[in-house]
């Protein structure tokens, strides 16, 4: 059942590419918070490039860290906002969750709902 939304069971997917020790600990993380907006089909490659931007934040920062080139923390200041965008679009901090309407309670007029009732094959809320 590709592009359903299904509970989250059992241990996290592998991911499609190696990831880092960062990358790799945010995958784990995130699989394991069991939210069930997040599908492990359709969400699969967006989840890896979010660690993967992981992995790469955590190599420019130490470089940032131990030269004098302004230029990797622009680099490092801009991969934080990949990452904050793409945790956004995942719905995992408490403002893009509560634009989805997924933090808390069962609100079939939410734009989650919206979204599901879209799907080939979706029956009445």
């Amino acid at each position: 059942m590709v592009g359903d939304v299904l509970p989250l069971a059992g241990s996290p997917p592998e991911p499609p590419r190696t990831l880092g020790t960062e990358g790799r600990r945010l995958w784990d993380s995130i699989w394991g918070l069991r939210r069930p907006w997040i599908d492990r089909a359709a969400d699969l490659e967006h989840v890896a490039m979010l660690c993967e931007s992981m992995d790469e934040r955590q190599f420019v920062r130490l470089k940032a860290l131990r030269g004098d080139d302004w230029r990797d923390r622009v680099a490092l200041r801009n991969l934080d906002a990949q990452i904050a965008t793409l945790m956004g679009a995942l719905g995992l901090n408490p403002v893009d969750r509560k634009s989805l309407n997924v933090g808390g309670g069962g609100d079939a007029n939410s734009r989650l709902a919206n979204l599901r009732a879209t799907l080939p094959g979706a029956g009445p809320a």
